[in-house]
Formats: structure tokens, sequence, C-alpha cells
């Protein structure tokens, strides 16, 4: 935006430059690893490169994240690869309980879908590439020994995320650079947004779209909390990700339970978050029904 004023001591005419403002992004590991992961989601990714060449937004990455995502770079597409051929498998289990028509409309969709492994791969490895060339374009920030104090006392207290009595070290750091950030904001930051598809850990239990209790009071006035990035990036730039993609991130995300039956696992759209028996992240689903997540116990490092 250009302002314009006389000056009388220089020129007639002065033109001042105002400082453009923009939304800030900081995602934690999951979302971004779900991002790589999903064969669906590379327009997500791309769109969110776009914003930051543009100059419409910029990435913070705690130092955290960006550890997890370049310690462990090599194993991340195969083991989704991994995953998909260990699905498969488990289907076959499955023959006797069908016709023997559907057993073999049932057996070669498989078999197409192994003949398309090698093509998932090759986008599998689109998205992490464009996941990691993101990560350089991100304002880096770095967790303090004041942090990892703040951590141990919230592990002592059980607050978030430790309220589920499991070892979250690593996002209550996380979340301890966030709220480090947030109070020293840049002059040009307009909005900005903690993103997470962590929803048990970071999410109010009673409310998944909401921060867990013990940390609500961070978000007020331009600082928000989204489960969604989709919908995020929907607020910058209106229709840029497609309403179908929103939605499958927001069911994933936030499913809630509706009739109290057996679980409907959705097996077709898994995602990392760290594990309910410790050791770090695995491949989990989530019910369809209820939002419960199922941890495979499938470990990605």
């Amino acid at each position: 935006m250009l302002l314009i004023r006389y000056c009388s001591y220089t020129r007639p005419l002065c033109v001042i430059k105002k400082e453009e403002t923009m939304t800030y992004l900081f995602c934690d590991t999951c979302v971004l690893l779900n991002l790589a992961t999903d064969v669906k989601l590379y327009d997500v990714i791309a769109k969110i490169i776009e914003l930051v060449e543009n100059g419409n937004a910029k990435v913070i990455m705690s130092d955290i994240v960006q550890s997890e995502l370049t310690t462990h770079k090599k194993t991340i597409v195969p083991k989704r690869i991994a995953s998909y051929k260990g699905h498969l498998k488990n289907i076959k289990h499955l023959y006797e309980l069908f016709s023997d028509e559907t057993e073999e409309l049932l057996k070669k969709e498989i078999q197409q879908i192994h003949s398309d492994l090698p093509k998932m791969e090759d986008v599998l490895n689109k998205n992490l590439n464009a996941i990691l060339s993101l990560a350089k374009k991100s304002i880096l920030i770095s967790h303090t020994q004041e942090n990892k104090n703040n951590a141990i006392q919230r592990a002592i207290d059980k607050e978030f995320p430790f309220h589920r009595n499991k070892n979250s070290i690593k996002d209550a750091l996380i979340s301890e650079t966030f709220i480090d950030y947030v109070k020293q904001l840049p002059d040009d930051c307009d909005n900005i947004y903690f993103i997470t598809d962590n929803v048990d850990d970071f999410s109010d239990t009673s409310n998944k779209t909401l921060p867990h209790p013990d940390w609500a009071k961070v978000f007020q006035d331009q600082v928000h909390y989204s489960t969604n990035i989709a919908t995020v990036i929907n607020q910058i730039e209106p229709d840029a990700i497609d309403k179908g993609i929103e939605e499958g991130i927001e069911e994933r995300s936030v499913y809630t339970c509706t009739d109290g039956r057996s679980h409907d696992f959705e097996t077709e759209n898994g995602f990392w978050k760290n594990s309910m028996y410790g050791g770090g992240l695995s491949w989990h689903y989530r019910c369809k029904k209820c939002g419960v997540t199922y941890d495979t116990g499938d470990y990605w490092d």
C-alpha cells in the first residue's frame, strides 16, 4: 500500500511505502508428515510454497520439527509404501467372506493397486521433496533451556501434552517455542496460526477444534489454533484448496462419536502421531464415527 503526503522541506510530493502484513503458519510435525504421506495432498503443499514465495505467508518451523524431518527423510516414503503393502496383504485374508464374483473383482483391484504402487511412491517422493523445500524457506526457531525446564515442569504437573500419561516431551517443546514466539510477534504479522493434526495431545478433550485449556490463553487476538491446514489456506486465499480436500482433513482430525457402537476405522487415510506406547511417531487410524485413534505400532523412526 502506498501513502502520499506533502513534504515542504524537500520535494512537493513524497511517496512512503507502508509495510504489508501477512499470515504466519506454525505447523507441528504431524501436519507436515501427513502432507508428505498422502497422495491427494500435493496441491496443499504447493499452495503453501506459492503463498510463501509470493510474500503472502511465512512458515515458522521449530527445530524439533526440522530435526524430525531431516533425520528420517530417507525412511518416510518407504515406510508408507510398506504400510500400503501390509494393508493389501491383510485384505487377502478376507477373501473367504465374499462371493466368488466379489472375490474375483477384489483380486483384480488389489493387483491393480500393486501395479500402481511405484507411481504412488513417485507421488509421495514429490510430496516429501516439496515439504523439505518448504522447510528451507521457513523461519527456524530453536528451543531454549527455559523451554526444556517448562516442559519438565509440565510433565511433573501432568499438564498438556502430558495429560494422557505418555512421553510427550517433543510436543511440549514444540508448544513452548510457539508460546515464546507469539510473545514478540514481527511487525508485519497480521495473523499467526498454530496448526496441528495431533488433536489428542494439543486440543481440548471435549472439542477437538479448540486448544487444550492448559494453553488456551495463548490464543487471542491475532493468534489462532487450527486443526485443518486446508481451512487456514482458504482463509488466506479463498477457494485455493478444494472443499473436498478440506472436508477430508476435517473428518480425519476432529470426527466425534455419533452412535457408541463398534469402531469403523478409516484405513485408507491414516496419519502419523506419537505412539501411546512411547518411542516416537507411529502410523494411526481414526474411527469414522467416534474419532478414537488406533495405534498400529508401525513406527516411522
